[in-house]
């Protein structure tokens, strides 16, 4: 019902990158999608869009991208990640183009959930999410690079959501072998380096022979952990240039 509805908040992220916030993004929306609270909704129920700075063009743009996604609908219904990576902060608060995003967000309240990205060095995060709460339930989410346990339920999750079955021991090598080294790598960048390893794990699964049963099991992640391990030796082995007297 409506009570229910009003009753979700929208989010304002702060995070180290807009991947992470992007992931998260998603994620909140499926949520949304699979509860009863969003009875409405079209083809496309989730989009991504950078809040232009000082692009008038551009702006109109923006605005106008939820009623072309609604395609066969009036408005769109769903989740929309607002981005303000182009602003620092106190610069978004003293602009117009705020202003008018307000009056967006106060037209669509009823039929879009919105999740606001800031980073961390953003300067105005209280003022606003004061000037947000005037008009939407809205509250703070601030993310922190996944450790290993968070690790390993976004990535058993993500499979699972690909339609792949994970076999018992194929768990517990995930999450007591392969994360604790991905995760504690120096190219570590969260939920990126998550995502990559759920792509990597998955072509394991389409190039071996059970590929058709959609199942992880310990062959797979054998191979896996063969060629990761093999990558590993071959980066140290990259010869170090430089001039000796």
């Amino acid at each position: 019902n409506v009570r229910s509805r009003e009753a979700v908040p929208s989010l304002l992220v702060v995070a180290e990158n807009g991947y992470e916030c992007s992931c998260y993004g998603k994620a909140y929306s499926r949520i949304l999608e699979q509860s009863p609270i969003l009875s409405i909704r079209g083809s496309i129920t989730y989009m991504e869009l950078v809040f232009p700075k000082n692009q008038p063009q551009d702006e109109q743009k923006f605005f106008s991208s939820p009623q072309r996604a609604a395609c066969i609908r009036n408005r769109f219904y769903g989740t929309m990640l607002v981005s303000f990576e182009e602003y620092m902060g106190t610069d978004l608060l003293k602009s117009d183009s705020l202003l008018r995003l307000l009056d967006f967000v106060e037209q669509n309240k009823k039929n879009i959930y919105f999740v606001f990205y800031v980073s961390p060095e953003f300067n105005a995060k209280s003022q606003l999410l004061a000037k947000l709460r005037k008009y939407i339930n809205i509250i703070e989410v601030v993310l922190e690079q996944p450790d290993v346990d968070m690790g390993y339920r976004y990535v058993k999750k993500e499979l699972n959501h690909m339609g792949y079955i994970l076999e018992a021991p194929v768990c517990e090598q995930i999450r007591t072998v392969i994360l604790p080294d991905w995760v504690s790598g120096s190219g570590y960048e969260g939920y990126k380096s998550l995502d990559n390893l759920v792509s990597r794990i998955s072509y394991e699964v389409m190039i071996s022979p059970e590929e058709k049963d959609m199942i992880i099991n310990t062959r797979v992640i054998e191979s896996f952990l063969l060629k990761y391990e093999q990558e590993k030796c071959d980066a140290k082995e990259i010869p170090q240039w430089g001039f000796h007297v």
